[in-house]
């Protein structure tokens, strides 16, 4: 990914780049860049563990590790599912959404 013209795109390509990939030190950067850009294209839509799995073929445990370094970049935020039990709200899908929508 080249860091496009635009202010907002050029922010997004310096926290993937700098606060995340560099710091987290990502290998796959390309698939990573691949989850990303998922996610914030499909903001506010509900996504599982098990659906970006099989999108992206990775690990549960490497989604749950890339989630985690999104959310601490602060690019995503991450709300779960509403209900009365937390068990309800615990196995349902999550929806993450776009921190800064520009």
């Amino acid at each position: 990914m080249k860091p496009p013209g635009d202010s907002t795109n050029s922010e997004i390509f310096d926290i993937l780049y700098k606060d995340i990939v560099k710091r987290f030190e990502i290998r796959d950067v390309k698939g990573f860049e691949g989850f990303v850009v998922y996610l914030l294209s499909n903001s506010s839509n509900q996504t599982s563990y098990y659906n970006l799995r099989n999108i992206f073929k990775f690990s549960i445990d490497t989604i749950k590790e890339y989630l985690s370094f999104i959310k601490l970049a602060h690019l995503l935020l991450e709300v779960p599912f509403f209900s009365y039990t937390l068990k309800e709200q615990t196995v349902r899908a999550k929806k993450y959404y776009s921190i800064d929508t520009g």
